[in-house]
């Protein structure tokens, strides 16, 4: 093989090399609202990802029509979004998606308690995630709950255990039993002096995933300050 040859085939194989490989989808991701434009803003953040494909639909009923029910990918999340609906009709929307897709995991895009919802509807969830968190914040409460980790917002889960003060010792004063076993062993490291990038790292997620467990973990613990939340933390009876 001459030199000319040579560079051919070299040149060749670096134009090949350069053709990003075909993934596999891993993932499919469907977002319920009935504004229409939420639903595509929500669905723009989350693009970009070729792993994962984005569905959109307006109702329960609607999803069922697309191809996230008739060709699914190994792993589905569905984000349902309230909006102005009533509780009744948040009941039946998450009643129905359950139904349709038992294996996906199904969270809750909300700017209001959950009161009024059935134990039913909150028990079905996979997720409550607050409409107030930023872009960033709420994807990295996708990410975790795609993981299979349960994410409700303190305030999620002090509401609905008020729901249940007729038996005692399932109450507790102990405020680090509300936290999550993700979120007690992000602490611990809080605890040790350790950033946020290193816990991510140590842990496989990303520094946003970090910053939102122990949010939430500060929240629980009625900490204002993550020096607050690891005092509480050392210092239970």
């Amino acid at each position: 093989m001459n030199s000319n040859e040579r560079m051919q085939r070299e040149s060749t194989n670096l134009v090949l090399k350069s053709f990003p490989k075909e993934k596999a989808v891993l993932s499919d991701i469907a977002i319920i609202d009935h504004r229409s434009c939420i639903r595509d803003a929500i669905a723009n953040a989350i693009r970009g990802n070729s792993e994962r494909r984005i569905f959109t639909a307006n109702t329960a009923e609607s999803l069922e029509l697309t191809a996230f029910c008739n060709n699914p990918a190994p792993r589905q999340f569905i984000l349902f979004c309230d909006g102005s609906l009533d509780a009744e009709s948040v009941n039946q929307e998450v009643k129905k998606l359950s139904k349709t897709k038992p294996d996906a995991k199904i969270a809750l895009l909300t700017d209001k308690n959950l009161d009024d919802t059935t134990p039913g509807t909150l028990s079905a969830l996979d997720g409550v995630i607050p409409s107030s968190y930023e872009t960033e914040q709420v994807l990295a409460c996708i990410s975790v709950i795609e993981s299979g980790v349960r994410y409700l917002p303190a305030s999620t889960i002090e509401s609905d255990t008020a729901r249940n003060t007729e038996n005692a010792e399932f109450i507790t004063r102990e405020a680090v039993a509300l936290l999550t076993p993700r979120q007690r062993q992000v602490m611990d490291y809080i605890a040790e002096g350790k950033a946020n990038k290193y816990i991510a790292a140590e842990l496989s997620v990303s520094e946003s995933t970090i910053k939102v467990h122990v949010h939430e973990a500060m929240k629980r613990l009625g900490a204002t300050s993550r020096t607050h939340a690891v005092y509480i933390m050392t210092h239970r009876d």
